[in-house]
């Protein structure tokens, strides 16, 4: 059972490390149509690369994490940002108060997934959009080697298909609006076959068994 201490604990050690080589982030910003001069929130914003180019294209950049030492790292990369230590189950922010939320690759690994996309429903403005990037359980690949779960399982994972997290969300009060297939081929591979490899891969698997969903989503009509 995945525990905020253990949590903590897991990535205190993981932002210890040197950074490495990301993905293209651009690409999340255009899933989400995110407009210049509005202000995004990434919960789960490790080293802030994401925040980063955020802030190239234009917005305002505020993100959380849960250990101090992705928060240092973070405010390197965005200085000018709004960051905060704290869990996604407990934003720091009033009601509706954000125009755009990405959580990518994070939700899954919550002490308490449901809760944390309670939080992001809540503080999304009744116009805002959210970009929610989580793994699915029915990858055809994990299919084929008889494995499941990403490298983070260890801490703690939570693995479900489409419309399992489609249920999830709309509990939470998250209206899903489009589902695509999240770009995990821009991922540094560690040779050009792998690269290609993947490249070919993210275009060839149905989106029913891709690796990871990009669920874009708005709050459902509120009083």
């Amino acid at each position: 059972m995945t525990t905020l201490r253990g949590l903590i604990r897991y990535y205190d050690d993981r932002y210890a490390r040197p950074p490495g080589a990301m993905r293209d982030y651009r690409l999340y910003l255009d899933l989400i149509e995110a407009r210049p001069g509005s202000r995004i929130l990434d919960v789960g914003c490790g080293e802030g690369f994401f925040l980063e180019e955020a802030e190239k294209a234009g917005l305002q950049p505020v993100g959380v994490e849960i250990v101090r030492s992705a928060i240092a790292l973070a405010r390197r990369r965005v200085p000018a940002g709004a960051l905060a230590v704290a869990a996604g189950e407990a934003l720091p922010f009033p009601d509706r108060s954000m125009d755009f939320v990405a959580c990518l690759g994070s939700l899954e690994h919550f002490a308490d997934p449901a809760a944390g996309a309670r939080e992001v429903a809540r503080v999304l403005r009744d116009d805002g959009r959210a970009l929610i990037v989580v793994p699915n359980r029915r990858f055809l690949l994990w299919i084929l080697r008889g494995r499941r779960g990403t490298e983070q399982q260890e801490v703690g994972e939570l693995l479900l298909d489409r419309e399992e997290w489609s249920d999830l969300l709309a509990e939470a009060g998250l209206e899903v609006l489009a589902v695509s297939r999240e770009p995990w081929h821009t991922k540094p591979f560690p040779s050009p076959l792998k690269r290609l490899a993947a490249r070919i891969a993210w275009r060839v698997i149905p989106l029913r068994w891709t690796y990871q969903f990009a669920f874009l989503c708005r709050p459902i009509r509120r009083a």
